[in-house]
């Protein structure tokens, strides 16, 4: 089935009407009865054969949806999981983004940064001073410094791509959050003892 661009396929059954597409107003012709009425300033079919004939024939860029991941585990307490999902629709280059998810093996139960660490604020005080440091001393004379302060910020947003490891975390930065994209998604370990001020979850990492 052709479809214009910036259309979308509802499948049969589905609600009609979606944005962008006029209604028909009135009773349903009787079956056998003709075809229903093209609505007002709605283009005619004789009007849009051309126009998907256009857009079938441009060169349009190939996209791309690129999965994978790693597994890294503390000890058998603990799993994460660090999803890396790779997407291009044109452009200069495509997006990257980093998702790690944590996973309590006792229970079961997806952790946060409020399952793993008893002082949250603390804790993230603590993994922006080290992340500015490192990253800093990393990426040297091409570093953006705004954006190393601006992506470092002792929020929860900025530290939700987390991932326990052995001996400590791994923080993933996303492209463009402390560094250009051509810098790379950018990570920081930080070992246990430096997060023992916010009291992390010692049974995680089979302590």
């Amino acid at each position: 089935m052709t479809r214009l661009p910036g259309t979308a396929h509802r499948p049969s059954g589905g609600r009609p009407g979606g944005a962008g597409v006029p209604r028909r107003r009135g009773p349903a012709p009787a079956p056998g009865r003709g075809r229903v009425p093209v609505p007002e300033g709605f283009p005619a079919p004789a009007e849009l054969a051309p126009l998907a004939l256009e857009w079938q024939e441009q060169e349009l860029p190939p996209c791309e949806l690129i999965g994978s991941y790693t597994l890294t585990r503390p000890s058998a307490n603990a799993l994460s999981i660090v999803f890396e999902i790779w997407t291009y629709t044109g452009g200069a280059h495509g997006n990257l983004d980093v998702i790690p998810l944590t996973y309590s093996l006792l229970s079961g139960q997806r952790l946060g940064l409020v399952d793993i660490f008893e002082n949250v604020d603390k804790a993230l005080e603590i993994m922006s001073a080290v992340s500015r440091k490192e990253l800093a001393t990393r990426l040297g004379g091409g570093r953006v410094d705004s954006m190393i302060h601006d992506g470092t910020e002792p929020l929860a947003d900025n530290f939700s791509a987390l991932a326990l490891v052995p001996g400590g975390v791994r923080v993933y930065f996303q492209p463009y959050q402390v560094a250009p994209w051509a810098a790379g998604t950018q990570r920081v370990f930080i070992p246990l003892e430096k997060l023992a001020p916010a009291g992390p979850l010692h049974l995680l990492w089979g302590e």
